[in-house]
């Protein structure tokens, strides 16, 4: 049988788990934008 305190300690990893997935995913796309910028940028002075 699962004691309350692991299951608690499974969502709370579970969750730390997204939170860490959807950072990656923010930086990712922050850095994707910033290529962007900088690529459209560089054309626009060539």
């Amino acid at each position: 049988m699962f004691k309350v305190k692991d299951i608690l300690g499974l969502i709370k990893s579970r969750q730390q788990i997204i939170a860490d997935e959807s950072q990656k995913r923010q930086k990712i796309r922050q850095q994707f934008s910033t290529k962007i910028l900088f690529e459209s940028v560089n054309g626009d002075t060539k």
